[in-house]
């Protein structure tokens, strides 16, 4: 089981985790912190962590986000690791914010427990 403590950077404070992307499994070539959000579709790197590790983006697709409408936007495959889990992601490269949300596309691979009395979330499978 992976845990983490939630960040107390946002008020009330909210579950992250640390993940590593790669290219390719066992290639890690980022350790980034992540908001964790269930009620994000799709997982959501920022353009730069793409650029620097050399992503190409593998198609496009249309996103609606909540406040900005409908917007085209370029999908990465990278592998995303967990702790000890791992799976590839067709990553949205985003282009408007500069923090990694994973979203369902990678929990719902997972029993993902958000424990909010203790600040901690707990990743297993």
């Amino acid at each position: 089981m992976y845990s983490h403590d939630y960040t107390t950077d946002y008020q009330p404070a909210m579950p992250l985790i640390e993940i590593e992307i790669g290219l390719e499994r066992g290639s890690s070539v980022l350790s980034l912190p992540a908001i964790v959000d269930s009620g994000a579709d799709a997982t959501m790197v920022p353009l730069h962590y793409l650029h620097r590790m050399g992503a190409i983006p593998s198609t496009e697709k249309w996103l609606r986000g909540i406040t900005e409408g409908r917007y085209r936007v370029e999908l990465y495959t990278i592998f995303v690791q967990i702790g000890s889990y791992g799976l590839y992601v067709a990553a949205v490269g985003d282009q408007l914010n500069d923090e990694v949300i994973v979203g369902r596309d990678v929990l719902n691979q997972f029993i993902v427990t958000l424990n909010g009395l203790a600040s901690i979330i707990e990743i297993s499978q």
